[in-house]
């Protein structure tokens, strides 16, 4: 009797602190949103998916990032808050759906111009540009003619502090640079002597180097040296080391591994809308219906929303170095969508000649084919994040609408645009916004993106 009388307080007291506890947790609780449960998505087939898949919900990731770049200097570019708060948008909406999400750091070499670059040469100031990944700062002196610059040998007649003119050509000007940095230099003038107009960009490859590099013209190269004028150079920029995240969520726990992927930075010129928000926003409206799909899908899907992109694919290639054999094999396929709602766009189609990639390809062009819409094959070389997965042996396919770049006027009613209208007059620009983006193209990609992803991942 004692003993039974010793148990039966014992569960009274352990009810009672449970049911405290209980308490104190819904109190603690009770000011938090909870997501409401969200119904169940039947997926009898690809045509299904991609009516849930909607422009409607793709504008609004869209006009999300739209409002993050409008907060934080107008771009979401890599090394920034604003790609920051892009990110942390798309890990907490991939969480929500229900993906195992992983945040992946992505070491990246950083450049950015304070303010635009000062070369004053006998009282006038010259047409120049920053070399990207110079160092910051300021020389005054008249300056001295060092050939291509390439060898220590160059610099004989240089001060202390100078000023060396540089003829391209001959290596690297990385190689340039670091060469009259060791000489004592205190600034880089490079002119191109095989070219007449202004100077064409360049790149210095990384940091590393401390003193300004700066190019001119030609024709101001050639007046530097054969007159000899006191000049002054000045360059404010940031050239570092930074690291963003990149976004790789996991759905499903098939052996098969079926990957598709979007940069989630902009250029520093803009916020990076449709290049590449309409990716973006296409993957995550996908990523939605996916986690409420029945049945689940056979094959495990893996979602990429790639860092520093535009600098270099620096997340993909990052990414896929660091997959092991195995890891690379396993992946039947990797999807690509870099820029899919440009105005005046095309339809177009990428990879898709091998393996898995091949037959998903086949099912886009059979949806397009059935509906009577435009898509045309197009080679973009290793230009977006697809090339590394290509390098590596991994059967890839993209969708794209066009840049500006891919085509000429006259071109433009073959490639499927509209004619004298070059594709997306507003890629890499600060007009890269909402109200650029074409809803009937982003509509007939992201049909694609379903179906493409339905055929590798449900079949």
């Amino acid at each position: 009797m004692r003993i039974a009388r010793s148990r039966t307080g014992l569960a009274a007291v352990l009810a009672l602190v449970l049911a405290v506890a209980g308490g104190l947790l819904l109190a603690e609780r009770a000011d938090r949103p909870v997501a409401p449960p969200r119904p169940a998505l039947a997926l009898p087939n690809a045509a299904a998916l991609a009516r849930a898949i909607t422009p409607a919900v793709i504008e609004r990731h869209m006009a999300a990032f739209q409002r993050i770049a409008a907060s934080n200097g107008g771009n979401r570019a890599a090394g920034t808050r604003g790609y920051r708060e892009s990110a942390a948008y798309v890990a907490g909406r991939l969480r929500a759906y229900g993906w195992r999400v992983r945040e992946l750091p992505s070491p990246f070499p950083y450049f950015a111009e304070r303010s635009p670059p000062v070369v004053r040469a006998g009282g006038r100031r010259l047409q120049v540009a920053t070399l990207r990944f110079s160092g910051s700062g300021e020389a005054r002196a008249r300056p001295t003619r060092v050939g291509s610059g390439c060898a220590a040998s160059d610099y004989h007649g240089l001060r202390d502090g100078g000023v060396a003119l540089v003829a391209r050509g001959g290596c690297l000007l990385r190689a340039t640079a670091l060469a009259a940095q060791r000489a004592g230099a205190g600034a880089v003038l490079v002119y191109n002597p095989g070219h007449a107009g202004g100077f064409l960009p360049a790149t210095l490859l990384g940091p590393g180097v401390g003193i300004p590099v700066v190019g001119v013209s030609r024709r101001d190269g050639a007046a530097l040296a054969r007159r000899r004028p006191l000049v002054r150079v000045r360059v404010n920029a940031v050239t570092a080391r930074r690291t963003d995240t990149t976004v790789v969520a996991e759905l499903g726990g098939g052996r098969r591994v079926v990957m598709a992927g979007a940069h989630l930075d902009s250029v520093p010129e803009g916020p990076g809308v449709n290049d590449d928000g309409s990716g973006v926003g296409t993957l995550l409206a996908f990523a939605e219906q996916a986690g409420r799909a029945r049945p689940h899908p056979a094959a495990r899907l893996r979602l990429a929303f790639w860092s520093a992109e535009e600098l270099g694919l620096y997340g993909s290639r990052r990414y896929v170095r660091g997959l092991t054999r195995p890891e690379r094999r396993a992946i039947a396929a990797y999807l690509n969508l870099d820029m899919v709602g440009s105005a005046n766009g095309g339809r177009f189609l990428y990879g898709g000649t091998e393996g898995a990639a091949r037959v998903a390809a086949q099912a886009v062009r059979r949806r397009f084919r059935d509906r009577r819409e435009r898509l045309r094959r197009i080679d973009v070389g290793d230009s977006s994040d697809h090339g590394p997965f290509r390098q590596a042996g991994v059967p890839v396919l993209g969708l794209f609408s066009g840049a500006a770049e891919t085509k000429t006027k006259a071109e433009a009613r073959d490639w499927g645009g509209r004619a004298g209208r070059p594709f997306d007059a507003c890629y890499h620009l600060h007009c890269d916004r909402l109200a650029r983006v074409d809803p009937r193209t982003l509509s007939e990609l992201s049909d694609g993106v379903a179906v493409a992803l339905f055929r590798l991942g449900w079949r």
